[in-house]
This record gives C-alpha cells, structure tokens and sequence, in this order.
C-alpha cells in the first residue's frame, strides 16, 4: 500500500502546472484488466492526471469491410472516464490487410494507403470525439470527449516503424491522418509522433527531416522523449530548446510540446553493461531526478511551452530481460512492479505522488480528489 506524507498545514498551495500536465504510460490492460478502477483510484491518489496509451488498429480492424471493434478502446475510455483520468491515444498498428509488407511478422509496422489509416482515426473521432457514439452509449459518464490523437510512435526507430526512408513514408501518413481528424473534429490536436533521440541521430535532427518533407502545418503539438542522463545542459531541456530551434528556421512557432516519454531507469548495475542505453542510474538517483526534473520543468514550462510529461512507465517487470520487446533497462522503470499477482507499488511512486500533489496545488497528499 502506497503511503502518502501529508503537507504541512495551511492554505492550500497554488497548482503550478496545467490539469493534465501529470501523466503515466500504459498498457490498455491496466484499466482493461482486473483492478483496473483500483488501478485508476491509485492513479489518482498519485497525482496522475493523464493517460498515454495504445489505442490498436490491428485489434480493432483485422479485417476489411466489417467496421470497427472498438472494445478494448471503449474499457480504456470507459474507465479512465469514470475517474477523471484524460486519455492520450498512440493510434497504431496496422491489421495485415492494410500492411505494406504483410507477409513479414512485423507486418502491424507499416501501413500500405494512409488513407487507410486515416480512416481509422476518423473512426476513433466519431467514436469518442464531441459527438461521439461513445457517449450517447454511456449516459452515465460524465462527457469528457478525446480531443487530442497520436499519430504512431517514433517512427525513426525500426521497431516501430519500418518502411524507409521513415521521413517520407511517417509524413504521409500523418498528412492523411492531420486531415481526417480535422475534418471530423475541428478543435482536435493532432500530435506527431514521439520523437526519440539515437547515437546515430538526435531526436531535432529527425524532426528537420520530417519538415523537409512536408509536416509544417499537418501536426499541432511536437512531442518529444528525450531520456538523457542530464537535465538541462546537454540534456532533456536542452533537446526540447534544440527541437524548438529546428521550428523557427522553419517558420513555425505554433506547436507547443509534450513530452510523451520520459524516465531514468534505475536499472545501473542490475543489467548486462551491453543492454545500456546511456541514461541508466541507481534508485536512489532515479529518485531525486525525478523530484529535480518535475520542479525545474515547472519553473521553466511557460518559456518551454511545455504543456504534459508523461513518465515511462506507470508499471515494469523489474526484470532483466526484454519484455514484449521493450529494452532490459526500461524494465526498472515503473512506479509499478507488475507482478503475476498484480501491480505492486515501488517507492518511487511515493515520490512521484508527492512531486505531483505538491506542484498541482493540493494542500493535503493525501487527498484522493483533484487538485488546484
């Protein structure tokens, strides 16, 4: 059971951040699962005021012709609705039918016609969009419709997206999907997706090569995961002024940012020295980069014009092996462990939980309602 400290007596303290700007990565079965209202209750004591998660077209559509089934994306919304959690899509994965190599097994990391794929996201806009079939479904919920849609996920890494040159191809499919949405829902925000930084390119480099062909005016919020060991200088803060760099040589201010994975995975010295992605460290520093980052973020966030972070990730193994494809080292990164019993809390959660009440303006961290 997590145990939360509580603030010091008083008049509740000012909200420093906007609602929303808290956020966890998760898979769909933690609110789809058992536990998964228990889940979203946890995350609300936390300070978790937002959701990050895959909302699956190949699960959704795996074959032409026969709509939509939107059952698993219906539990995610039904329940993150219930407690008041916003709900960020990552719409992606391709059915077989709609790949542009289908007969490979990574099939669901390529999409043939992006119309195909914009279709798909207009769905999910008629679904769970202002007016949405979702809510006239769900009268008892309150109407919270999604307004906001990710457009796939780092598209520079060929784990999640494999024609090449990624540019070209990602920037197609985010004009056709920018387009759908916008036409079904004007007031949306299209974002594109989260860009990573690699040895071989970092994440501003990619993000000219994608204004090069085509994005400015096709996307309406940058989001970024700039996992580093530092914070600001040659760091986190230092990728997001680099990104915003690229924007004004190509005449772009609009967008804000958000930072749509983020961590440090306290797996240093606990994985093979060859599994490291160059941002590990001890729990005890994951700890305190975490309170440093969430407090200079928010000093800096109206300069930074960043509006979400979303920490990587709500759960993980604690295991040192690759799960579902997912690296040795982000397995040590959750405020969760995932046990075959359910999700145990980790102390770390005890720290997120108090950087977040703390800076949402709530005079007791022990107050399981919202803040500010």
């Amino acid at each position: 059971m997590i145990v939360l400290l509580a603030a010091a007596p008083g008049a509740a303290a000012k909200r420093r951040v906007p609602f929303g700007f808290f956020g966890v990565n998760i898979d769909a079965s933690t609110l789809t699962g058992p536990g998964g209202d228990a889940q979203a209750q946890l995350m609300v004591r936390s300070g978790v005021e937002s959701v990050r998660v895959v909302f699956n077209w190949n699960v959704a559509q795996p074959a032409p012709g026969r709509g939509f089934n939107f059952a698993e994306t219906d539990g995610i919304v039904r329940v993150a609705t219930a407690h008041g959690l916003r709900v960020l899509p990552i719409v992606m994965y391709a059915p077989r039918w709609a790949s542009a190599a289908p007969t490979r097994a990574s099939y669901y990391l390529s999409v043939r016609n992006p119309a195909t794929y914009a279709a798909y996201a207009a769905a999910l806009v008629g679904r769970y969009g202002p007016r949405g079939s979702f809510w006239a479904q769900n009268p008892t919920l309150p109407r919270r419709p999604l307004r906001d849609w990710q457009i796939w996920n780092e598209p520079a890494a060929s784990y999640f997206w494999t024609p090449q040159p990624y540019a070209k191809t990602y920037t197609r499919l985010l004009r056709a999907a920018d387009s759908a949405i916008h036409r079904a829902d004007s007031r949306a925000k299209v974002l594109m997706a989260g860009l990573n930084s690699t040895r071989k390119s970092p994440s501003w480099d990619d993000l000219d090569r994608f204004y090069r062909a085509g994005v400015r005016h096709h996307y309406d919020v940058l989001t970024l995961h700039p996992f580093s060991l530092r914070l600001d200088r040659r760091g986190v803060l230092e990728t997001v002024r680099r990104a915003q760099a690229i924007q004004r040589k190509r005449h772009d201010r609009g967008p804000h940012v958000w930072l749509t994975e983020l961590s440090w995975p306290a797996s240093k010295g606990k994985i093979a020295r060859s599994d490291y992605l160059g941002f590990e460290v001890t729990a005890g520093v994951q700890a305190q980069r975490l309170t440093q980052f969430y407090k200079l973020v928010a000093r800096k966030r109206r300069a930074l014009r960043v509006d979400r972070v979303f920490w990587y990730a709500w759960s993980s193994t604690y295991q040192r092996r690759s799960v579902r494809g997912v690296s040795p080292s982000f397995q040590f990164s959750g405020l969760n462990r995932l046990t075959l019993a359910g999700l145990a809390p980790m102390p770390l959660l005890t720290t997120y939980a108090k950087v977040a009440r703390s800076l949402e303006g709530c005079s007791k961290l022990t107050d399981a309602t919202r803040c500010g």
